[in-house]
């Protein structure tokens, strides 16, 4: 191939990209990373390892039209949750362990013609559902 057509064509896809298209729908996509403090937990915790720092990740993706309805998902997954490093390895009880939550929510914001497409103030709440899995030394304390 030419040094001509790959430039030209190079320059017809940055022509393309440069064209605003209709917009349908807003869709945002929000990578979370995040860690745990004061974490507390009704679930038997034997090595204290909830009260430890954590570290959790995830995201949020929202979709918005362009009246006043949207939705949202929402997932953090949290490794070693139950886990306490600060227990030395021959006294530690939990091994392995992990939280998921996930949150289905619904959105209500102004419609887009209003804002003239600038910032939409929303509103978002759902229910959601929080799951854990613990591997422990010889199952001493299986999951709830």
């Amino acid at each position: 191939m030419s040094a001509r057509f790959l430039r030209s064509l190079a320059a017809g896809v940055l022509l393309a990209l440069t064209f605003p298209s209709t917009a349908a729908a807003e869709w945002h996509f929000v990578p979370t990373i995040g860690w745990t403090f004061q974490a507390d937990t009704s679930f038997l915790d034997p090595d204290q390892g909830t009260s430890r720092v954590h570290w959790s990740f995830g995201g949020t993706v929202t979709l918005v039209g362009s009246g006043i309805f949207g939705v949202e998902g929402m997932v953090v997954w949290t490794p070693g949750f139950f886990k306490n490093d600060g227990v030395p390895e021959p006294a530690r009880i939990v091994t392995k362990s992990r939280t998921l939550a996930m949150m289905g929510n619904a959105v209500l914001t102004t419609p887009r013609n209003w804002t003239e497409y600038g910032l939409r103030p929303f509103l978002s709440g759902g229910f959601g559902a929080l799951g854990f899995s613990r591997t422990e030394v010889n199952n001493v304390f299986p999951d709830e």
